[in-house]
């Protein structure tokens, strides 16, 4: 199920015209398609919810799949300096920490709140 599918049967909205096509054209496993196609949707939907979601680093710090640390990788991060909110593009390594790109923000990590993946790139 694709992201556009699985907003239109979970948009107010839309979700009733989207959710009678389903069971209509499922023909007599009309409710069980409807129930499924719910339960994707819902899949799809928490699945680029916590893609997409702000880490705290008191929760964990960057990893990749394998379970080892990820070097030099590009993350949005949020910081507090001098009781501003900032949010940044800073690098992760494990010899360093967070660190920002220009050598104003190097010290970066000290003062991060939260860090979340760099958003998938606009794709027409």
């Amino acid at each position: 199920m694709t992201i556009e599918q699985a907003i239109e049967i979970l948009h107010p909205d839309t979700s009733q015209k989207a959710l009678w096509d389903i069971e209509y054209y499922a023909g007599f496993n009309g409710r069980e398609a409807t129930l499924k196609a719910c339960t994707d949707a819902c899949i799809v939907a928490c699945e680029e919810l916590n893609k997409n979601r702000w880490i705290p680093v008191s929760e964990r710090l960057p990893t990749v799949e394998d379970g080892s640390l990820e070097y030099n990788k590009l993350f949005l991060v949020t910081s507090n300096i001098e009781d501003r909110t900032y949010t940044y593009i800073a690098y992760y390594s494990i010899c360093s920490g967070f660190c920002g790109i220009s050598s104003v923000d190097w010290d970066l990590d000290k003062h991060v709140l939260a860090w979340r993946n760099m958003p998938d790139a606009y794709i027409k």
